[in-house]
């Protein structure tokens, strides 16, 4: 609580990862920008260990809990603007970031005051010899439909280790 607290003070943007803050401490919160870290149900990357949604995945509110998310929220007073999702790290497969956007898209009926998406990080990059890059003309392409389609949306992503691990 006393770390909600402190960050909405300093003009932090919060993002939520669970309902459990709103349920306890939804004063906190009223007059408030909030980001909403979404799970879009499936996790992906290099390793099991590295995978942050889907089931049983400590990140992330469930798509099932949306409806309640927005009766705390509003309940609150506060406005989400962004939604957020990470399925995971080292990710090579290009459609990963159209997937991730499909579903905060979902999230829009429940939302529709979101400002931009936040789809996360875990691009990967070559790990062995002979493992084929990221193709990132792909995840362009996927990229650019999602914004064709939801122009009043930012589209944001967290490059993370790719812009220098190479």
């Amino acid at each position: 609580r006393e770390d909600y607290a402190f960050g909405l003070e300093q003009g932090v943007r919060v993002t939520l990862d669970n309902l459990h803050p709103l349920r306890h401490w939804a004063e906190l919160f009223g007059g408030k920008e909030l980001i909403l870290r979404l799970d879009p149900g499936q996790g992906r990357g290099h390793h099991e260990h590295v995978r942050t949604a889907g089931v049983h995945s400590k990140f992330g509110i469930p798509m099932f809990e949306l409806e309640e998310a927005r009766e705390l929220v509003d309940s609150a007073g506060a406005a989400v603007v962004g939604l957020h999702a990470h399925t995971g790290s080292g990710i090579l497969q290009a459609d990963n970031w159209h997937y991730v956007a499909r579903h905060l898209v979902e999230a829009l009926e429940v939302f529709p005051a979101v400002k931009f998406l936040d789809l996360g990080g875990g691009l990967g990059i070559p790990e062995k010899p002979g493992q084929a890059p990221l193709d990132m003309a792909a995840v362009s392409e996927w990229l650019d439909a999602v914004k064709a389609e939801f122009p009043q949306l930012e589209l944001w992503m967290e490059p993370g280790r790719y812009v220098v691990a190479n």
